[in-house]
């Protein structure tokens, strides 16, 4: 599932990283356009101003009435306070060939004033430009350029002073080294105008730049003396970073999406490959368990049709041995060889017994029994043959209830199971747990219930910290003549007479081991019925 996220996340990612790349170049080309804008929009304002200056210098009147024969009159109207009051000028000034002031109007008043002293280079170079450019076709060629008084910036234009006369249809031009220089500020009330007429939000002029925002775009202005800089700022559009504000939720939400359904899809999936391997893994299971029922029972059926052949061979010489010793004098040679022949024969009955209990043949004395002082009674006894390598530590349920059983076959496989578990520990110090405890069986624990599934059943487990046994062991572990001991030191029946005696008793035996863990014998007998207990 992990790797399939991680894609679906990588994929999201990169998604996400070429819309904010598309929108960072949606917000630079804003930018960038914008830029261009302001830069037409200055250049535009400067051929305005200069075009205004041009119509009134190329005027027959203005040069009669400001240099030939000064009228106040007619400049106040025609020029000065009519420039400040209908194309917002904020100063204007004439200035005579040696740069003599011939008028001055500053801030829309009418009043004395030296421009070389307040703009001081900046106006000498304005005027030297448009006295030095050469008039095209005798017409005069206005100069532009912004100059700065230290506090505010202005865009200025200039233009020679220059008449006309006519001598029939043709015009004579007369330029004179007179020059009009026109002003207009850069004043907030402008700046707003501009960003109305070009929808430039935020307009204005700083002459101590400060760091721009994140949209921020700006136009460098510099004055002819290139001693003042200041920078005309404004917000740039963002249409990238308003694409974003509604994009990256959609694609948020796209992607909670996405991984909902991923992750109702796997848990949906891992639950039906679950189920799936849960139910192959039942059915192996079964087929292993009924395969080894079917070969224990074949086994069973072997065993119990040999155990009772033997016995019936082994009944003739148990009773001829015993009259044969009964008849030799006591002592003799014949006497011993018939006891030694007896002894044998008991040895072997006893074989023949344990094979018939495997086999289930062999009639059990059943009767409710106290499992609590039944598994206490046998520790007991136990307990002086436990040598001192083992730690034997028992666990029991004094209430664990009774059991419908042979007290002394259920014994015998308890006697059993612990001397494995004392051979398993092979001298090595170790320990050997003995717990008694009752059970409600679940859907895991009722197939170990031969009847089940029951209400409750008896649970004596046996577990040792020894050698251990592998899967290929544990598999035959109940297989009669199947021991792990050296030749010679155990017959194989043990384990598998304790198969036999606990399935007659409508339980179950089963064996978990692990190589230098050790290994846990379980025992499951169904819990007798209390009012026919008493």
């Amino acid at each position: 599932m992990f790797p399939v996220l991680f894609g679906v996340g990588l994929l999201i990612a990169v998604i996400c990283g070429l819309v904010i790349y598309a929108a960072d170049s949606q917000n630079k080309i804003a930018k960038e356009k914008s830029i261009h804008l302001t830069g037409a929009i200055v250049k535009i304002l400067e051929k305005e101003l200069g075009r205004l200056s041009y119509d009134y210098t190329y005027w027959d009147e203005a040069v009669e009435n400001l240099l030939v024969d000064f009228n106040p009159m007619w400049v106040r109207d025609n020029v000065g306070i009519y420039l400040a009051e209908t194309f917002n000028v904020h100063s204007s000034y004439v200035l005579d060939e040696k740069n003599q002031l011939v008028y001055s109007m500053i801030n829309g008043e009418e009043k004395p004033g030296d421009p070389f002293l307040i703009f001081k280079n900046d106006i000498s170079l304005l005027i030297a430009q448009t006295r030095n450019r050469t008039p095209k076709v005798g017409l005069p060629v206005p100069a532009t350029g912004f100059i700065s008084d230290g506090t505010q910036m202005f865009l200025a234009a200039a233009s020679s002073l220059t008449t006309y006369t006519y001598t029939g249809d043709q015009v004579n031009n007369r330029p004179t080294k007179a020059v009009l220089v026109i002003l207009q500020l850069l004043s907030p009330e402008k700046l707003k105008e501009l960003a109305e007429d070009y929808l430039l939000n935020n307009l204005r002029l700083d002459f101590a730049p400060n760091p721009l925002n994140t949209g921020g775009a700006s136009v460098l202005l510099t004055t002819l003396s290139e001693k003042v800089k200041a920078r005309l700022s404004w917000d740039a559009e963002q249409p990238g970073s308003e694409m974003l504000a509604w994009l990256l939720p959609i694609i948020l939400v796209l992607f909670l999406a996405i991984l909902v359904i991923f992750t109702i899809f796997s848990r949906r999936t891992h639950e039906v490959t679950q189920t799936t391997y849960s139910e192959i893994k039942n059915r192996h299971e079964a087929e292993k368990k009924l395969a080894q029922a079917q070969k224990m029972q074949a086994l069973g059926n072997l065993v119990g049709g040999i155990s009772h052949n033997l016995n019936n061979l082994m009944q003739p010489i148990m009773a001829l041995s015993m009259r044969m010793e009964k008849a030799m004098p006591a002592g003799s040679v014949d006497h011993n060889n018939a006891k030694t022949i007896g002894h044998a024969s008991l040895r072997a009955a006893e074989l023949v017994r344990q094979l018939m209990v495997f086999s289930r043949q062999e009639i059990l004395e059943k009767e409710f029994v106290d499992i609590h002082y039944l598994v206490a009674e046998t520790l007991q006894i136990l307990k002086p043959t436990i040598p001192a390598n083992a730690h034997l530590k028992a666990e029991l349920d004094a209430d664990a209830g009774f059991v419908f059983a042979d007290a002394s076959q259920v014994q015998s496989v308890l006697i059993n199971l612990v001397s494995n578990a004392v051979d398993a520990l092979d001298n090595v110090v170790g320990e050997i747990s003995v717990k008694l405890s009752q059970h409600h069986p679940n859907h895991e624990i009722s197939p170990h219930i031969v009847n089940g599934p029951l209400e409750t059943v008896v649970l004596i487990r046996v577990s040792d910290t020894g050698l251990g046994m592998d899967e290929e062991t544990q598999s035959q572990v109940f297989d009669p003549f199947f021991t792990t001991k050296p030749q010679g030191s155990g017959t194989g029946l043990g384990l598998s007479t304790a198969y036999g005696i606990i399935k007659d008793h409508g339980g179950n035996i089963i064996c978990t081991s692990e190589n230098d863990v050790g290994s846990v014998f379980e025992v499951w007998l169904p819990l007798a019925v209390k009012e026919a207990a008493e």
